[in-house]
């Protein structure tokens, strides 16, 4: 089963190169994360070692997937299309469940990104990696992001997540 971190965002990316995605998602101060998101920091340095971004040869296909593990793990997988049409529904999020202060944003959306996390990643390090993921997507695209814990966020110029509710 996968567990996916949505980001809507007004301006659509397409990553252009892996150390571009390997360089945003290695500037946060990991030790702190791991606090915050209660992983075991011991799993910073092997994560660290293993971490890795593959983008599909000339830009192909719509995804790419980040391996922070030995060969032996799953990587996140980071997808994006275009928004459709009937923006307002879709993933099960009925336009009145979307709070006020996210609807005109998510209507206005131009591009979908998802992160896709196993269950056994979000125990780990995958979670980590998962939410420095949509923040690349988000800080990139002024995106607004729906998070596991179903709330919804939105990016401040420190590129720190905030309540998008509050808007």
């Amino acid at each position: 089963m996968a567990f996916t971190i949505w980001i809507f965002n007004q301006h659509s990316v397409i990553p252009h190169s892996a150390d571009d995605i390997l360089a945003a998602i290695t500037e946060a101060h990991y030790t702190t994360l791991c606090a915050q998101y209660g992983i075991d920091p011991d799993l910073i340095a092997p994560a660290q070692k293993n971490l890795r971004v593959f983008l599909s040869p000339f830009g192909a296909a719509s995804f790419f997937v980040v391996h922070y593990q030995a060969t032996d793990g799953e990587p996140v997988v980071v997808s994006w299309r275009p928004a459709p049409a009937g923006r307002e529904t879709g993933m099960g999020m009925e336009l009145p469940s979307v709070p006020m202060a996210c609807r005109e944003r998510l209507a206005e959306a131009q591009q979908w990104v998802s992160v896709e996390l196993t269950a056994a990643q979000l125990k780990g390090f995958g979670l980590l990696v998962g939410y420095e993921l949509a923040r690349w997507a988000a800080c990139q695209g002024q995106g607004l992001v729906r998070a596991l814990d179903g709330h919804w966020y939105r990016m401040n110029a420190y590129k720190a997540f905030l309540p998008a509710e509050t808007d």
